[in-house]
């Protein structure tokens, strides 16, 4: 709601107004603990408790961005925290990948209020690898995890959603084949969206509902006849997503 006010009273703002509205942003220095640091997903819990991770994991108390380590985490290429929520000062979680090496495949980490330590995800098969590209919650005992489960040995790709209920991670898969999902969001605990793409050669829009007991496709529109994808997803009300 806050974003669609801010939208009308911006269109409504005669040009003088909107030079100055448009400056509204500006560049924050931010620190580099490795040699690679980029950052892919950004979560707030409030104005002085933002988290940002990536190749590195970092926090902003209201006034700087500082750097915390993070198990796995080397800014070497070869492993990334793609999602995280902020739920508290004292209580965050990030999950993503290690892509190389003798253990491939999800990391998911928790933050104490000082420092962020490894925590054990759902187990899998042997041959199953589990990717996780995006996290949401609506509260501390309900957090998702949102990817994809690879069996390496058939190759089939089937949507992975792995959920916290605030005693400990369990992990759902649903029954589709070639489908990625890319971006999470919940406002409710019956109500979470993922989307991404679906299909191998004809790659087309895909996203999937979580009505608080399954996780259900729901149709979404395509723009002409090329590659289309989704890569993020805000869900404010069970009416506007």
């Amino acid at each position: 709601m806050f974003f669609g006010l801010s939208v009308a009273l911006f269109q409504d703002l005669p040009a003088q107004g909107q030079t100055q509205a448009s400056s509204t942003f500006e560049v924050v220095p931010t620190p580099n603990e490795n040699s690679n640091s980029e950052i892919l997903a950004a979560s707030a819990s409030s104005s002085n408790d933002i988290w940002a991770v990536g190749q590195s994991t970092m926090h902003f108390d209201g006034t700087t961005w500082t750097a915390y380590p993070a198990p796995m985490i080397k800014g070497d290429n070869n492993s990334f925290l793609q999602g995280v929520v902020a739920i508290s000062p004292t209580l965050a979680w990030a999950a993503g990948n290690v892509t190389d090496g003798a253990h491939p495949g999800q990391v998911i980490e928790q933050w104490n209020g000082i420092k962020w330590s490894l925590f054990p995800g759902p187990k899998f098969g042997k041959k199953d690898q589990a990717d996780v590209f995006a996290m949401t919650s609506s509260s501390a005992n309900d957090v998702w995890a949102i990817g994809s489960l690879v069996n390496r040995g058939t190759g089939l790709v089937s949507p992975l959603f792995e959920h916290w209920n605030g005693t400990a991670w369990t992990a759902t898969i649903a029954d589709s084949n070639n489908e990625f999902l890319f971006g999470a969001s919940a406002d409710a605990t019956n109500d979470a969206w993922a989307v991404g793409f679906n299909g191998s050669d004809n790659i087309r829009t895909s996203s999937m509902h979580w009505d608080g007991a399954n996780w259900k496709s729901v149709a979404t529109p395509n723009v002409g006849e090329g590659t289309n994808k989704l890569n993020a997803v805000l869900a404010l009300a069970p009416n506007d997503v």
